[in-house]
């Protein structure tokens, strides 16, 4: 097949030959099926005005004067045609010299095709580009865009400022050429990393010469990466002051060796627990407690639904506080002082909840000894004021009656006798009151202890 009859009957390439004057002298089918509605036939017709739009055929009648003057040359066109429908259509056009047997031109072939599509796609394209230079331009953070030669396509104004320390713009730089900022040096050391490519690789690195951290993400593609780093140096000594702040926390918590503390989230996630905390989960649930785990493994049987009531109330804002009697094992039941409390941030919302709890079993059973003994004693003395009214009247009833008849020896005596049996008697209900009353408190040290 020649190569007219594969251009006559193509369904991709547009075949059109001109005079010197450039006047149709051909046209193949695909292109007459195209343009067929400018005229049933376009022989003798402009090439350059049918073709394309006025602003196009000026480069149209431009590209052929060149070819004319050199015949050695193959000139490129690209054009625009606005068709019915207000429809707009791009061709791209090779020009070749037609020339007789004698080698004299005689006129010109234009081979085309439709680069409409492709048009479109590198417009948008361009559209993309011209946003990612104003999103790399404005932007306040860092951002590199690095060919996959390493070399660098753009560079953001911090970026500039971050890394430009000799003056010499980035743009059109290697990263090779600046491995001696820490920055650059961990970016190339990652990217020789091998890496599944679905995942950013992100990493932090603190900038002597600034004097700032620095979070870094790479987004790497076959065709290039983009480096994007931003300043968290604010964000750094929060978190160290917050580190410290646990510790001293962690530390205070931790000499309560009678108080067991959590902080949960709104999840019931343990977020943070004190020593004791720790011990009272080994002991009662045998197992080995950490930050994360879900606090409703270690709260008791039985006290779930008590337990979840005040925590919801806890998260709503309000603090309670009371005291119970808590089954620690099958034989064994210990009092504890126990709080909800809420924790909000700085904008007073709540966040976490602190659960405490706090021995008090020692005390409980004291005071409750103490109260069995005062009920003893009020006992006690109720019964015996009765035992001591009879030898404290008697002995007032003989001292009256020596004042009075103290003269007479003989009756006096006998009323000293009477007055020592009653002081006995007084004595010895007196011991029995005593002995009574050591065996209600049980003991001088009870006492002392309470």
């Amino acid at each position: 097949m020649s190569a007219d009859d594969y251009f006559e009957h193509s369904e991709h390439f547009y075949l059109v030959c001109t005079d010197l004057q450039g006047r149709f002298t051909y046209t193949n089918a695909l292109f007459r099926q195209r343009f067929g509605y400018l005229a049933d036939d376009l022989t003798g017709l402009p090439f350059h005005v049918s073709v394309c739009d006025e602003e196009d055929a000026e480069n149209l009648a431009q590209a052929a004067l060149r070819l004319i003057g050199n015949t050695a040359l193959r000139p490129y066109v690209e054009v625009r045609k606005r068709l019915p429908g207000n429809v707009v259509v791009w061709q791209a056009y090779e020009m070749s010299p037609i020339c007789d047997v004698t080698g004299q031109l005689t006129g010109i072939r234009c081979v085309g095709y439709d680069i409409t599509r492709s048009k479109a796609e590198q417009a948008r394209a361009e559209q993309a580009v011209g946003l990612v230079n104003d999103l790399v331009v404005n932007m306040q953070d860092g951002m590199l865009l690095v060919d996959s030669n390493q070399k660098i396509l753009l560079a953001s104004p911090f970026a500039e400022k971050m890394l430009n320390a000799t003056g010499q713009k980035l743009q059109e730089r290697h990263l090779s050429e600046l491995t001696d900022d820490v920055l650059v040096a961990e970016v190339c050391r990652q990217l020789q990393e091998p890496r599944d490519r679905k995942h950013a690789p992100f990493f932090e690195v603190y900038h002597p010469v600034r004097k700032v951290w620095l979070h870094v993400r790479l987004f790497v593609h076959r065709s290039g990466t983009g480096v994007y780093f931003k300043n968290v140096t604010t964000r750094k000594r929060h978190e160290a002051r917050l580190v410290k702040s646990q510790a001293r926390l962690r530390a205070i918590l931790d000499s309560q060796l009678d108080e067991v503390h959590y902080l949960l989230d709104p999840k019931l996630k343990v977020v943070l627990f004190n020593r004791a905390a720790g011990e009272a989960v080994r002991n009662i649930h045998g197992r080995e407690p950490k930050e994360g785990d879900d606090f409703r493994l270690y709260i008791l049987p039985g006290t779930e639904k008590s337990f979840a009531e005040r925590f919801a109330r806890a998260l709503a804002g309000e603090r309670s506080i009371s005291e119970a009697e808590v089954p620690v094992s099958t034989e064994r039941r210990v009092w504890y002082r126990i709080e909800f409390r809420p924790v909000a941030d700085a904008q007073g919302k709540v966040t976490a909840v602190a659960f405490n709890a706090q021995n008090i079993d020692e005390r409980k059973r004291a005071t409750a000894r103490l109260e069995e003994q005062n009920k003893q004693l009020r006992s006690i003395a109720f019964t015996q004021s009765h035992t001591l009214r009879r030898p404290v009247s008697s002995i007032l009833g003989l001292l009256n009656l020596i004042n009075e008849y103290g003269n007479d020896r003989t009756f006096a005596d006998e009323l000293l006798r009477h007055l020592r049996l009653a002081t006995e008697e007084l004595d010895t209900v007196i011991r029995g009151i005593v002995a009574q009353t050591d065996a209600a408190l049980g003991s001088n040290a009870d006492l002392d202890n309470v």
